[in-house]
């Protein structure tokens, strides 16, 4: 019996559970790398967003989130693992490049458990195992990423699609890569539609690698004092002097820029509280910095809120140090924080709090309850469960192997407030300094859990120099806690030691209006080059949306002063484009010009100007944004609006305002004197 096609509501109703309730996610991925996610009441809703990806196909990348989500978002931002609610399935996503097809099928053919649902992406499959229970809460994050992780190491599986935030195609949509001439349809493999064919999770744990406890000698940890209290600290009640309250926001609004200002709110707000300034000041400063900037200050002030909060309940935030990395790498911004760390109030973080008490672990292998969560104590790693996810801290005593080194190859390294939370609170104050502390890090799919666990002769070195800059530190610091010692000797030994999964190998810079660059970089060993403008390869946030458009891969977490870094020591070279045509400014001169021609002999007033270009009564060309980025378009060049107002500031173009009606506009103009001029024009833009 023929097998009828399945519709995309069918398989989405199976894959979110027909009788779940919750929050589903559409999201799209366009050329230049931008990933908007939309949000839909499920089930709802679930026409309105089968709708929408049928509309968005063929134009953008169109995915769907795996697992349901708790709470909607702003439109425009992405569905979080934090707000994950439910997942009726474990997945793995594989990739024909990475994994050859041939290997690939065998590998799911030989893996005894029988994938419910396959699905051809394109590029390879996605293999859906349905569950018969949702599985909700610790289980999402211990359980399911756990499961999925498997895949990648028994199936070939991408390492980077097993987390609860992931998403995957859309069957009935068209993968637009480049390579693919003409676009591939995703769809479902009708051979491979089981969907009666469900497991538990208990069905995969014979395939899950275990940790076994060992025995450790006794170890004091701090904790709070007492049972866990339920009373919230008092909001801080010191004041600073209005003349100094002034230049801390003055310095201040010079260092508010785009990129840092959530976490410079977050981390000013903490430094406030810490030194016990009171939450009005905080946030009348921070108001001074955010309205300088120019954008609407309530957001920065629910950041300052929040920390304050944070603060009241007793959870760790950031401060001081933390807004010291924000700009370790800008010289200029780091003159101007030292100004406001020196106008700023002391804090005095001499000697434990008052509320903390060392207690003792006689077993190794017992569960200590604390007021943060849960700690357990196993082979060369701590674990502590808090918010139900798990985070890890790796050590390693001296006379250890590296070789033992626990692989946490799908980590992500934790460089925030509950990572040195969880290191000042359950780590040792006293033994625990003669282990050597690696990284801290969540149990999350981003792949630098290798970073510091290298073996082998590199390996040997490595630890021997982390020991003696440990040791040295110890000796001259006594009273340093053991975060301090850990960020002190990973700030020293990681330059030596960069992630050698991925290198830039070649920069090459071409000459043109506005300038382009080709990054190539080495990545597992493969070769990827990426077309990309400045702000692209220069960001590595940006760079890496760029790089998924272009190869559908995604590239491991990196900071961005790391970047830099290997990004300074790559060769570089610069090409000169002789032709005019060729660059992306000559195509744009061109396209003035055509319309220009156009317009000469016409005249019309606004409702001219809202549709095409015109020559007004003084001689002048004037023409919308839109008409000439559709006639870029329609000449095969889709250009961002800013590079193109580049450009334009670049050739000497002046904007100014011009009345048309009764309306006053703002155009983009060169003033020409001679009327009959064939290369007079005149650029308008919508909105400034």
């Amino acid at each position: 019996m023929t097998k009828v096609p399945i519709t995309q509501k069918e398989f989405l109703s199976i894959l979110w559970g027909e009788d779940n309730h919750g929050v589903a996610e559409l999201m799209t991925l366009d050329e230049n790398g931008r990933t908007p996610g939309y949000p839909y009441s499920y089930p709802s809703e679930l026409d309105k967003l089968i709708e929408d990806a049928n509309r968005f196909s063929g134009k953008v990348h169109v995915f769907m989130g795996v697992c349901l989500r708790r709470e909607k978002w702003k439109t425009g931002s992405r569905g979080t693992k934090k707000n994950t609610l439910s997942s009726m399935c474990v997945w793995a996503d594989i990739d024909f490049k990475e994994t050859p097809r041939e290997e690939a099928l065998k590998k799911i053919k030989e893996f005894p458990l029988k994938p419910s649902i396959v699905v051809k992406s394109g590029g390879g499959v996605h293999l859906y195992w349905l569950l018969k229970e949702p599985a909700v809460g610790t289980d999402l994050e211990s359980r399911i990423e756990g499961i999925n992780k498997v895949f990648v190491n028994i199936l070939g599986a991408d390492r980077q699609s097993i987390d609860l935030a992931r998403v995957l195609r859309i069957p009935g949509t068209l993968n637009l890569k480049k390579e693919y001439d003409p676009p591939r349809l995703c769809e479902i493999s009708l051979p491979g539609w089981n969907p009666n064919l469900r497991y538990t999770l208990d069905n995969f744990d014979d395939f899950s690698p275990e940790v076994k406890p060992i025995q450790v000698p006794s170890q004091e940890i701090l904790v709070r004092k007492g049972p866990p209290s339920e009373d919230l600290k008092p909001f801080p009640p010191k004041d600073i002097p209005e003349n100094i309250k002034s230049e801390i926001a003055d310095h201040l609004s010079n260092l508010w820029k785009k990129g840092h200002r959530h976490n410079l709110a977050l981390y000013v707000a903490g430094m406030f509280a810490h030194a016990g300034i009171k939450i009005e000041t905080a946030k009348e400063i921070v108001k001074i910095a955010s309205d300088a900037y120019g954008e609407k200050s309530e957001f920065r002030l629910r950041d300052v809120e929040a920390t304050y909060k944070r603060f009241q309940e007793g959870t760790p935030i950031g401060g001081k140090g933390k807004i010291e990395d924000l700009f370790k790498d800008d010289p200029e911004a780091k003159k101007i924080w030292d100004i406001v760390k020196e106008l700023s109030p002391k804090i005095d973080t001499d000697g434990p709090p008052a509320d903390m008490e060392i207690i003792t672990v006689n077993k190794p292998s017992e569960t200590l309850q604390v007021d943060i969560g849960t700690l357990e104590v196993s082979e060369s790693v701590r674990q502590i469960i808090r918010g139900g996810v798990p985070l890890y801290v790796e050590y390693r005593r001296q006379t250890d192997s590296p070789s033992k080194f626990i692989q946490q190859q799908e980590a992500e390294e934790m460089d925030n407030e509950e990572a040195d939370a969880f290191v000042s609170v359950s780590l040792l104050q006293g033994g625990i300094k003669d282990e050597i502390i690696y990284s801290v890090f969540r149990n999350h799919p981003s792949g630098c859990g290798e970073k510091y666990a290298t073996a082998g002769k590199d390996g040997d070195d490595y630890l021997r120099n982390t020991i003696i800059q440990s040791k040295k530190l110890i000796r001259a610091q006594p009273n340093w806690s053991a975060s301090t010692i850990c960020k002190a000797v990973a700030r020293k030994t990681r330059k030596d030691h960069e992630d050698e999964r991925l290198k830039i190998l070649l920069v090459t810079k071409y000459n043109q209006e506005p300038p382009t660059y080709e990054v190539l970089i080495s990545l597992h060993g493969k070769e990827y080059a990426t077309r990309c403008s400045l702000d692209q390869a220069y960001y590595y946030d940006v760079f890496k949306k760029a790089f998924f458009a272009k190869h559908d891969l995604y590239l491991p977490p990196q900071r961005q002063s790391t970047w830099v870094r290997i990004y300074e020591k790559a060769k570089k070279e610069t090409k000169e484009v002789e032709e005019q045509e060729a660059t992306i400014g000559g195509q744009i001169n061109a396209a003035i010009e055509d319309l220009v021609r156009s317009a000469i002999g016409e005249k019309s007033g606004i409702s001219g100007v809202n549709h095409m270009a015109v020559k007004t009564d003084d001689g002048d060309i004037i023409f919308k944004t839109p008409v000439l980025l559709r006639y870029l378009k329609s000449q095969g060049l889709e250009l961002k609006r800013n590079d193109v107002i580049h450009h334009l500031k670049e050739s000497g173009w002046k904007g100014r305002s011009h009345r048309f009606g009764q309306e006053v506009i703002w155009i983009w103009a060169k003033v020409h004197q001679n009327e009959k001029e064939e290369e007079a024009g005149l650029f308008l833009q919508e909105k400034l």
